[in-house]
């Protein structure tokens, strides 16, 4: 999908075919509403239509950047948490975990509204440790990356040996 995306021919035949993505879009939305109660159906191909549902998803701003859905996805709040989706996903379990912990003695549980405080509390813990460690190590670490240069790699050839003749 990244490579599609930096591909100025890939987007110019799906901007020129935008109503027909859309309609395949439209179709692949259905058939996740219907694998909803009956997944059945779709047997060894749920994970793949769920993925290719969520390939059109992310081409669809690409397809019209002016469309309903374009908008929504360029939300701040979304840029927000997609910064912050890879130290939130580390955190978050430990945070939830260790806080149900202390305050109930036991595992995560939410099956009553102190359980849901308390996980709703874990949220707010884990966005603002992942921001941070997103500040604080993320960035120094993509900055260096970034700043980093690749130099093509030579391989020694192996020398022959001489030919008997």
């Amino acid at each position: 999908m990244a490579t599609l995306v930096r591909d100025e021919r890939f987007l110019s035949a799906l901007r020129s075919r935008r109503r027909p993505f859309g309609a395949v879009f439209a179709v692949l939305l259905a058939g996740a509403a219907v694998m909803c109660v009956r997944a059945s159906w779709f047997g060894v191909f749920v994970q793949t239509w769920l993925a290719a549902l969520y390939c059109a998803l992310l081409l669809m701003p690409f397809a019209d950047s002016e469309s309903f859905l374009s908008r929504i996805l360029r939300a701040p709040v979304l840029a927000f948490f997609g910064t912050i989706s890879y130290s939130l996903y580390l955190i978050h379990q430990i945070a939830a975990g260790l806080l149900h912990g202390l305050v109930y003695g036991r595992a995560l549980r939410i099956d009553d509204a102190y359980g849901a405080a308390l996980t709703g509390a874990a949220f707010v813990l884990s966005v603002l440790a992942s921001r941070a460690t997103f500040e604080w190590i993320e960035k120094k670490a993509v900055a260096f990356g970034h700043r980093y240069v690749y130099a093509p790699r030579t391989i020694p050839s192996i020398p022959r040996a001489p030919e008997s003749t």
